[in-house]
């Protein structure tokens, strides 16, 4: 019976692991991210770039903060002359791994044949940084045409400013 009982308290404290570890958004809400960039697709178009990061309320833990959230999503927009391009099964799961930020599982579509999928990372400009920024420089795999990229920087330009915790 005490062997049970170990083996119960041990699955227990290994199922909790995780959760111990979990990045932390404060506070939770909605952060807007604005900026122009240089979107290539076998050319460079300077377009203005947006990405929404919605963080829910988590349920009441030990954090003790009021409001934040271990989960959180992003909604890229691009407009001006990069505006025919879209982002196909919004929003994205957001992760971060204590330096970037990555929007996972991306799929632009365009007017052209073909598409863009894969990651978009930013360099999280950090906690104090004022406004808070994402310095992006990704490429992205093309199917049916060359890959994309996306070089710029953005800034926080709605909302408190975000903080994250790994």
């Amino acid at each position: 019976m005490k062997l049970i009982s170990a083996i119960c308290a041990s699955a227990l404290a290994l199922a909790g692991a995780d959760s111990a570890h979990a990045t932390t958004y404060t506070p939770a809400g909605t952060s807007v991210f604005q900026g122009t960039v240089i979107f290539t697709k076998g050319a460079p178009f300077s377009c203005p770039f947006k990405i929404t990061i919605t963080v829910p309320q988590a349920a009441p833990d030990a954090h003790g903060t009021a409001s934040h959230g271990h989960v959180a999503t992003a909604t890229p927009v691009f407009s001006g002359i990069c505006a025919a391009t879209a982002f196909n099964n919004i929003p994205y799961p957001v992760s971060f791994d204590g330096t970037n930020i990555s929007l996972q599982n991306v799929l632009m579509i365009f007017v052209a044949p073909g598409t863009c999928s894969g990651t978009i990372v930013g360099s999280w400009g950090g906690n104090t940084a004022m406004p808070r920024n994402l310095s992006v420089n990704t490429s992205l795999t093309g199917t049916m045409s060359p890959p994309c990229t996306i070089v710029g920087t953005l800034n926080q330009v709605s909302g408190l400013p975000l903080n994250i915790t790994p």
